[in-house]
C-alpha cells in the first residue's frame, strides 16, 4: 500500500511517497508537490509495476543494503554501510554468518579512524575504538532485521545465535567536566590567543555543547543571529542540527560580522589567509590555549584531561544538574539515542553526596 508523508527540508515542504507490498522491495520518492506524490503512487502502486523480490539464496548484501538506504530515512552511518557493503556486498544474503560479521569487526579493527573535514573526511593516525565497531556491528545488524521485516530474510545474522557475534566492553571514557573557575580561566586565554576568533569558538564551545566539528565548519550562512540559531546541516549523525546562540554569543558575533563584512559562505572560524576554508592550525592554538588557562595535562589520567570534548561533557551536565531531562538535552546537543547522551552527563561526587543527604537520608525516620 502506498502512503505519502508531508515534512520540511531546509524550510521547503516536500512529500515522500512509500510503497510497501509484502513479497516486493519497497519504493520511496520525494516530490515538491503533493499533486505529483499522488499520481505517482497511484502509477506504482499495484503488482505489475514492482519487481518480484529476489530470492535470499541469490539477493547479495550490498542490494540489501541498496534497497535499505533507499526505502527512507534511517539511523545509520553512510560510512558503515559503505564498510559492510565492500566487506561482503556480493555475497548472497542466505550465506552469511555471524563468522563473517565478526571477521568484518576484526577488519574494521584495523583501519583507521577518519576525521572530519570539509572537503570530506580525512585520516588520522589512531584506530577506530571499541565504540565505533559496536557502532558498525549495530548499522549492518539494523540492515538485516529491516530485511527479515520485510521478508527478504528469515534470520540476522548478527543475532540468530546468542553470544557469536558480541559487542565489545566500551570503556566509559572521558568523565572530565569543567568547573566555573576553569570556565573563566579558558575564556581569559582565549581572549589572549594570538587568533583573534579563539574566544567566539571557547565561547560557542561552552554554550551550545556542540562538537569541533560542528562549529569549526560553520559557514556565515548557517548563523541566522536575529533568531539567535546556527543551522548546522550536516552533523555527526548526518542530521540538520540547530545550535542555539546565547546573548553573549550573538553579541560577539555582531561585532564580528560589522568589522570583517564577510561573505555568505565564508567560514565563521576561517583561516586568516583563506576564508574559503577553516582555521588550519587550529589544534596549535587551541593546546596553547590550555597551557595558557593552566589545564593542558594537568591531570595524571589522559581520560581526566581537558580536551575540546571537555566542554559538550560539561554542558549536558549543567542542564542535568539544571533539572532537564534527557529528550530536552538531546534537542541541545544533538544526541540520537539517550544511551549516548548518558556518557555525557557525569554529576560530581559531592553533586551525589548533596543529592542523597536532601532526598535519601531520613531513610527510617520518617513516619508512614
Amino acid at each position: 500500500m502506498a502512503s505519502i508523508v508531508e515534512f520540511q527540508r531546509n524550510g521547503k515542504k516536500q512529500f515522500r511517497v512509500f510503497i510497501r507490498r509484502r513479497g516486493y522491495p519497497p519504493k520511496s520518492k520525494i516530490f515538491d508537490r503533493v499533486s505529483d506524490a499522488k499520481e505517482w503512487a497511484r502509477d506504482n502502486d499495484h503488482e505489475s509495476a514492482m519487481e518480484k523480490r529476489t530470492p535470499a539464496h541469490v539477493k547479495t548484501l550490498a542490494s540489501l543494503i541498496s534497497d535499505f538506504s533507499s526505502a527512507g530515512p534511517n539511523y545509520t552511518k553512510a560510512a558503515h554501510l559503505k564498510f559492510w557493503s565492500r566487506e561482503l556486498g556480493a555475497r548472497p544474503l542466505a550465506t552469511i554468518t555471524p563468522a563473517d560479521i565478526n571477521a568484518g569487526k576484526i577488519a574494521a579493527g584495523k583501519e583507521v579512524a577518519l576525521h572530519p573535514h570539509p572537503g570530506g573526511a580525512k585520516t588520522t593516525r589512531r584506530k577506530k575504538s571499541v565504540a565505533t565497531i559496536n557502532r558498525y556491528v549495530s548499522s549492518i545488524s539494523a540492515v538485516f532485521n529491516w530485511g527479515v521485516a520485510n521478508g527478504i530474510m528469515n534470520r540476522n545474522p548478527v543475532t540468530v545465535e546468542r553470544g557469536a557475534v558480541k559487542r565489545a566492553r566500551e570503556g566509559t571514557g572521558r568523565t572530565r567536566i569543567l568547573n566555573a573557575d576553569e570556565e573563566q580561566r579558558l575564556l581569559e586565554a582565549a581572549q589572549r590567543s594570538t587568533w583573534p576568533m579563539m574566544h567566539a569558538f571557547v565561547l560557542m564551545a561552552l554554550t551550545t555543547a556542540a562538537r569541533r566539528s560542528e562549529i569549526l565548519f560553520l559557514r556565515w550562512s548557517m548563523v541566522n543571529l536575529e533568531d539567535g540559531l546556527a543551522l548546522v546541516p550536516k552533523t555527526k549523525n548526518g542530521e540538520i542540527r540547530q545550535l542555539p546562540l546565547v546573548p553573549q554569543v550573538r553579541k560577539v558575533l555582531s561585532e564580528i560580522a560589522k568589522t570583517k563584512k564577510p561573505q555568505p559562505e565564508a567560514f565563521v572560524f576561517a583561516d586568516p589567509d583563506d576564508d574559503s576554508r577553516p582555521m588550519r592550525s587550529f589544534d596549535e592554538l587551541w593546546t596553547q590555549c590550555r597551557k595558557d588557562a593552566g589545564l593542558y595535562r594537568d591531570r595524571p589520567d589522559p581520560m581526566d584531561q581537558v580536551v575540546l570534548h571537555t566542554t559538550r561533557h560539561t554542558g549536558a551536565t549543567k542542564m542535568v544538574k539544571a533539572g532537564k531531562n534527557a529528550f530536552q538535552i538531546a534537542r541541545v546537543t544533538g544526541h540520537k539515542t539517550l544511551s549516548v547522551l548518558q556518557k555525557y552527563t557525569h554529576l560530581a561526587g559531592q553533586d551525589a553526596i548533596d543529592l542523597a543527604n536532601e532526598v535519601l537520608a531520613n531513610v527510617g525516620t520518617e513516619k508512614p
